[in-house]
């Protein structure tokens, strides 16, 4: 796989217009300021103008996951969400955790999968007894 300096060289795959059927943007990695609250200022907002960028430039749009939620500002969180509205793209927001490759993997049932995997009701209550160790 390619890695590319700029968030339009990966979208456009080093072209002049989108070439990728989705894009999945983690803004995580790397130290970044927090606000009075403690959150940490994260550049998933200056990652989704570019891509959206893009997406005007070609005039059109794939469907875009953003890791995690889509900002700690109001108004950067409803831009983004106006903006897959006005482009019409479907916008997606959740950690991508649950995908990851999990070893040894685990095969829950739908409808006991929480239990199996060790968040029941019972144990919630107990803080950080519903987290699933990665190996």
């Amino acid at each position: 796989m390619r890695i590319y300096d700029t968030v339009a060289g990966a979208v456009t795959m080093g072209g002049s217009e989108l070439a990728v059927d989705g894009v999945v943007l983690v803004g995580e990695h790397g130290e970044y300021h927090t606000n009075l609250f403690g959150q940490k200022y994260y550049p998933r907002w200056w990652l989704y103008q570019q891509i959206v960028r893009v997406f005007e430039k070609s005039k059109r749009s794939v469907p875009v996951f953003n890791d995690k939620h889509l900002s700690t500002s109001w108004d950067e969180a409803k831009w983004m969400y106006d903006k897959s509205r006005e482009l019409d793209f479907p916008l997606f927001g959740d950690s991508s955790i649950p995908f990851y490759y999990r070893k040894p993997e685990i095969r829950a049932r739908h409808r006991y999968a929480h239990q199996e995997l060790g968040c029941g009701r019972r144990r919630r209550r107990q803080k950080g007894a519903c987290s699933m160790r990665w190996t």
